[in-house]
């Protein structure tokens, strides 16, 4: 075997290994915007509510109703996983101030959704940081080759203690 062969078996087999790193790295990583897209849409459901909430208000001019409904507008335009917490956790309390106002029926049958609402966002993001908590270990374990592919570690998403049913 030539010079050229002892070297090419090597970066041969280094690659190889490279791309079967890239390809499981990319399957967690698939996961977890899979799981993120369940979180969004956890949240668009309760945003759902809280326009239907705001448009049975016993109050259209209350300004707890016109927080909400700027908090609502906010929530659906923002990214980044702490702004995103805190515009959500904002929208809770927005919530939680028209909600004791009460309204009409309609107002009354959306309010009743929301704890189911808040459920599933729990468990969304739950599953959520399970995924990122498996992705990092992964990258964890090839560290320098992710790094290389240009992977990097994820944050965990809470809303924090803020976030509570709305009753």
């Amino acid at each position: 075997m030539t010079i050229l062969g002892f070297i090419a078996l090597p970066v041969a087999l280094a690659g190889v290994g490279m791309l079967l790193v890239k390809r499981q790295i990319q399957a967690y990583d698939d996961r977890v915007h899979e799981t993120w897209r369940r979180v969004q849409a956890a949240f668009e459901r309760r945003h759902e509510l809280a326009r239907q909430i705001a448009a049975h208000s016993s109050d259209p001019s209350a300004p707890w109703l016109v927080e909400l409904q700027a908090v609502l507008k906010q929530a659906e335009f923002t990214s980044g996983l702490a702004m995103k917490a805190r515009v959500e956790n904002h929208l809770s309390d927005a919530l939680h101030a028209v909600v004791a106002q009460g309204g009409g029926p309609q107002f009354a049958k959306s309010a009743a959704e929301l704890p189911e609402a808040l459920e599933t966002i729990q468990q969304a993001m739950a599953d959520y940081n399970t995924r990122v908590r498996d992705y990092n270990a992964r990258l964890a374990r090839w560290e320098t080759a992710a790094r290389w592919l240009g992977y990097e570690l994820r944050e965990l998403f809470s809303l924090g203690d803020e976030e509570k049913p709305a009753s």
